[in-house]
């Protein structure tokens, strides 16, 4: 009985930081890590930890793919880009 294919994904996002900085009109000297520590205390106050997805930038995506007697990983992103940048 053959199985049908089996696709699995994870996307990797990091805090969209200059698109926070014009949502929240934040000061251009405003590092990063303060940005993303605004957007994270506001979302906890609506009881969530997890941005929305318009506040996140996707920096990669890694796929396994099980078909019949064969299993591939893959990854699609840059190899230089991290989750803390």
């Amino acid at each position: 009985m053959p199985s049908d294919p089996i696709l699995v994904f994870d996307v990797e996002t990091v805090p969209d930081v200059e698109g926070l900085r014009k949502l929240y009109e934040l000061s251009p000297d405003e590092s990063a890590e303060t940005i993303a520590e605004i957007a994270f205390h506001k979302r906890r106050q609506k009881t969530e930890t997890i941005l929305t997805l318009h506040l996140q930038r996707v920096v990669a995506i890694a796929c396994a793919l099980r078909d019949r007697d064969q299993f591939k990983v893959w990854s699609l992103g840059s190899e230089t880009t991290t989750e803390r940048n």
